[in-house]
């Protein structure tokens, strides 16, 4: 209950779905969920995310030009 009270807890955006639509309009496959984190994120302005997911950030880093850091 004390962690949950300090973090903060980003709500979904309008990014997501408009994500989603443009890689669906260039028949570019991207995973619902993967879409709903960067969506997230960029509509928060944070433009850096951290994955594993080599094969679908690629491909949002390809329709968006925005970073996405892997490791």
């Amino acid at each position: 209950h004390k962690f949950l009270d300090r973090c903060n807890i980003l709500g979904f955006t309008r990014k997501a779905a408009d994500l989603y639509a443009q890689a669906m309009g260039k028949s570019i496959m991207i995973k619902d969920k993967n879409c709903q984190i960067v969506g997230i994120c960029f509509g928060h302005g944070i433009t850096e995310i951290l994955t594993r997911d080599r094969q679908d950030f690629t491909k949002i880093f390809d329709l968006t030009g925005q970073c996405v850091t892997y490791y």
